[in-house]
């Protein structure tokens, strides 16, 4: 199944600067972001008639069926060879949702991107090893990986996939929340639930 969303904005260079950012401004803004300090700080980067399709792949998870929407970005070479000599798309913005990479090991033709849980002052997501080929992503098989992605915005930092360990520093100025989380037997299955204990709990 799958969703063309259509984006005007032009490709320019811009400044990341801000001052209210992403977790005081009540509207998001929309265009594609480059660096992390342009999704912390609402600036992204305007990108006029960008195309990003949405599509739905079907996978296994912890043994469990799951259904996962990626939205891949339509560009030409020349578009992705000037984006990724500027680092490369971490994501972009429809102006409602944020949706980001969990890789930078692809060409920006070639990645894939998913929309983003904004959980206090964490973005989460889940993100699967997709290749795309001709814009239609290559068959799938469950051997492809698999990642939890964390954005924490105060400290603009991004683990593209988010171990025990990782997590466990995230949590560890909780003590009794982490001590819950060190009993947890499939503790990668949980990470989003101990997130939102973490943030409202």
């Amino acid at each position: 199944m799958k969703n063309i969303i259509y984006i005007s904005f032009l490709l320019i260079g811009y400044l990341s600067s801000g001052q209210n950012g992403i977790l005081n401004d009540s509207i998001l803004k929309p265009g594609i972001y480059l660096t992390i300090e342009q999704i912390v700080n609402n600036r992204p980067i305007p990108a006029p008639n960008l195309i990003f399709e949405k599509d739905t792949v079907h996978t296994m998870i912890n043994w469990k069926n799951k259904d996962i929407n990626i939205y891949h970005l339509k560009i030409s070479w020349q578009q992705a060879e000037q984006t990724q000599k500027q680092g490369g798309i971490l994501g972009f913005c429809d102006g409602k949702d944020i949706y980001l990479s969990s890789t930078f090991n692809r060409s920006d033709r070639n990645r894939s991107f998913y929309k983003v849980e904004k959980i206090c002052h964490f973005l989460y997501y889940e993100g699967i090893d997709v290749i795309y080929i001709n814009s239609r992503h290559a068959p799938f098989d469950h051997t492809r990986p698999y990642s939890q992605c964390i954005v924490d915005l105060s400290k603009k930092e991004l683990n593209f996939n988010v171990n025990n360990s990782d997590f466990k520093k995230i949590i560890s100025d909780k003590p009794k929340l982490l001590d819950g989380f060190k009993s947890e037997d499939n503790k990668s299955t949980v990470y989003k639930e101990y997130l939102q204990k973490y943030c409202y709990n």
